[in-house]
Parts: structure tokens; C-alpha cells; sequence
């Protein structure tokens, strides 16, 4: 509940409480057992968006135990349209860096072979991010390289007799 009342008094005076809602959360986010209390705690960093606040966010994206968490964390960069910041990290995760983590929901996702339970919501991201104007160069080339680590190369069954599409004779 403390992580309430200081969301209460930041967003009563944002100035004078910031560096207190900073540091509450600085000193708290790492070790709040429960999930969804993290999860706010990163939404209101990002929110925030100073540079201290961005490096707790991208720990959190490599580090939380919980899927949900940093699922939730590249909704939220989606959500408010950031890229540069967290393509690094995003990079990092996409070749599977960071600790593991696996969900809390009853919804668990069918995962191919050689995809984790964050593999799903790291290529919609980048997809997404894939599409935006204006990147700098360097960030388009991870998020191409992030891309390419999640491609699964699966070997493709060859069809036996008559159970595949022949190439057409041209001169038919």
C-alpha cells in the first residue's frame, strides 16, 4: 500500500514528491513478491522517462521472473511509442539473454520448439517497431538482427510421391 501513497503524493505534486517516488521505487521494485505491484512500479518509471528511471525498466525487462511483467513492459514502450531506448535490451532478450522467466496466467501460450514463453510478445514489438519512420540506423539493424534470432528454423518435411506441388513446364 506504501507504493500507493506515494503514487497519491506524486501525483498530487509531481515536483516536490519525485525524487521520493524515485527512490521508493528504486529501493522496492527488485524485491515486491508480488507481480502486478512490479509491474505498476515499471509503468510508472516509464512514465517518468528520465534516464535512471529507463535503465530500472530495461533491468526489469532482463531480469523479472514473471513473463507477464515484461510483457506488459513492451505493451506499455508500444503504447507510448518507444524504441531507441530499449532496443538494446530488446536485442538482448531476442537472443535469449536475461534470466528466465515463465508466466503466472492461467493462459498459457502453445510454444514451438526453440521459442520461449516472451518470444511471441518480442516479435510483435519488433514488428511494430520494424514499421516506424525515423529510426536511427543502428537501431532498424537490431531490430532486424532481433527479428532474425527469433525466426525458428524448422526442417520442413519434404513430400513423399504425389504429395507436393510440381513446378509448372513452361511450355504447357
Amino acid at each position: 500500500h506504501r507504493f500507493d501513497v506515494y503514487t497519491q503524493l506524486y501525483q498530487g505534486d509531481k515536483k516536490t514528491h519525485l525524487a521520493g517516488y524515485k527512490k521508493f521505487i528504486f529501493e522496492n521494485i527488485h524485491r515486491l513478491p508480488y507481480w502486478y505491484d512490479r509491474r505498476q512500479m515499471n509503468e510508472a518509471l516509464l512514465a517518468i522517462g528520465d534516464r535512471e528511471s529507463i535503465h530500472i525498466v530495461n533491468q526489469s525487462l532482463l531480469n523479472d521472473p514473471v513473463t507477464e511483467v515484461r510483457e506488459m513492459i513492451l505493451y506499455d514502450l508500444k503504447e507510448q511509442n518507444r524504441v531507441d531506448k530499449f532496443i538494446d535490451t530488446i536485442h538482448q532478450l531476442s537472443l535469449g539473454k536475461g534470466k528466465p522467466c515463465s508466466g503466472v496466467s492461467m493462459n498459457q501460450r502453445w510454444l514451438l520448439e526453440g521459442e520461449s514463453e516472451l518470444s511471441y510478445p518480442l516479435r510483435e514489438y519488433l514488428k511494430w517497431a520494424k514499421e516506424k519512420q525515423n529510426l536511427k540506423e543502428e537501431t532498424q539493424l537490431k531490430i532486424d538482427s532481433a527479428l532474425q534470432a527469433l525466426t525458428i528454423k524448422r526442417p520442413q518435411p519434404k513430400p513423399g510421391p504425389g504429395e507436393g506441388f510440381e513446378a509448372n513446364d513452361p511450355q504447357d
